[in-house]
């Protein structure tokens, strides 16, 4: 003879309290906020573009993503674009705006220009990101704006730097060679609009920047990784605890059988 006895059971020990969830995933979802602004301010940080002074390498409304630890890893070259904080002065008032130029040359460098020809250290520099265009055109202050520029050495640490549309542009020819520290980083891809960014996937360069891309995601991954493993792995692990302990309690788990 057998008889069944009902037993109080307290749900409150198997279901997860609604305010320790809500509270798991506060933490989860504050600590990557918190990693994607590391992400943007020590790594990567997409900007936009606007004006025409990069023209046609740059359009404007496009938007390129700029590598902050490039120049950690290595020096300034000749032919990178690079975004720089230029910081300007109107009756005691600091402006800082950030301005996508290319680099001419480096510290240590000559530098003069000749009817609208770029010669550094004594060699002309065949510039073929420039417009084939506006390089045919037979008036010189339309084609590039400052015809000749007397020779000059570029200081240490300082670069010197000048848009694509030489004619629209206002650079190094103007305000003179900044200072490598005002490099905010190297512009790498253009992530919009997406034609750019298949254009870029598929130049002959595209394996080297899909390394550099990968390192930088790697890099993201690992920083990410430690910095909320130590908070997420106890909450996450709790929870799961919790749901396994739910899904395999019986279905008439306050129901016992003695016979």
């Amino acid at each position: 003879m057998s008889e069944e006895i009902d037993l109080p059971v307290d749900e409150s020990t198997h279901a997860p309290h609604l305010g320790k969830v809500v509270r798991d995933w506060l933490v989860v979802v504050l600590i990557a906020l918190g990693a994607a602004m590391l992400v943007r301010v020590y790594v990567l940080q997409q900007f936009y573009i606007s004006g025409p002074s990069m023209q046609t390498t740059l359009l404007e409304n496009n938007r390129v993503l700029v590598n902050k630890l490039s120049y950690r890893l290595h020096d300034v070259h000749r032919g990178d674009v690079v975004v720089f904080d230029r910081v300007t002065t109107n009756g005691g008032v600091v402006a800082h705006d950030d301005l996508i130029k290319r680099v001419i040359a480096v510290g240590g460098d000559t530098i003069s220009i000749s009817q609208c020809n770029v010669i550094v250290n004594g060699k002309k520099t065949e510039e073929t990101y420039l417009d084939a265009k506006s390089v045919r055109n037979p008036n010189l202050v339309d084609r590039c704006r400052v015809v000749d520029l007397e020779e000059q050495t570029i200081p240490k640490d300082k670069i010197f730097v000048m848009g694509d549309n030489r004619a629209e542009s206002f650079d190094s020819r103007s305000f003179g060679p900044i200072d490598e520290d005002l490099i905010v980083g190297r512009a790498f891809a253009v992530v919009w609009p997406l034609s750019k960014l298949l254009n870029f996937l598929v130049k002959s360069a595209f394996s080297t920047r899909l390394c550099e891309a990968c390192r930088l995601v790697l890099f993201a991954d690992r920083l990410f990784a430690a910095v909320s493993s130590q908070f997420c792995a106890g909450a996450m692990l709790a929870r799961s605890r919790s749901l396994r302990v739910i899904q395999t309690l019986p279905q008439n788990k306050n129901r016992f059988r003695r016979e």
